[in-house]
């Protein structure tokens, strides 16, 4: 059930649509899912965009070594005891 809907106007709803008075209009209803799916695209457009962003910034933020090259990320290194493989 719908939010703000009540029991008895969603009861009044359904009795309409099985009596005939009421029918839904499938091309409203296709533009509605449409401009849905419109806003999903920008939305997960925007998101793409600032990830993308949050990436060229991680990038430029890497130390680099004199010829302008990334330097390998660092290991950590093993202590003495451990042996070396």
């Amino acid at each position: 059930m719908e939010r703000g809907m009540t029991k008895s106007s969603l009861d009044e709803l359904r009795g309409r649509i099985a009596a005939g008075e009421y029918a839904v209009d499938s091309g409203a209803l296709a533009g509605d899912i449409l401009s849905k799916f419109e806003v999903i695209r920008r939305v997960g457009r925007w998101l793409m965009e600032a990830d993308e962003a949050d990436a060229d910034r991680a990038l430029a933020a890497e130390p680099r070594d004199r010829r302008g090259a990334r330097r390998p990320p660092s290991r950590r290194s093993q202590s003495r005891s451990e042996p070396l493989s």
